[in-house]
């Protein structure tokens, strides 16, 4: 029983930061380019 709940929140915290990951990579790769650019 807490091996499953501890499994649900590991799975919970995984998506969570991949999302927020998937999200920010985005942008730094354009704050990058455009600092390149401005240089």
């Amino acid at each position: 029983m807490e091996q499953e709940a501890f499994f649900m929140s590991f799975a919970l915290f995984s998506v969570l930061l991949f999302q927020s990951f998937h999200l920010t990579l985005p942008l730094a790769k354009n704050n990058l380019t455009n600092q390149n650019a401005s240089l």
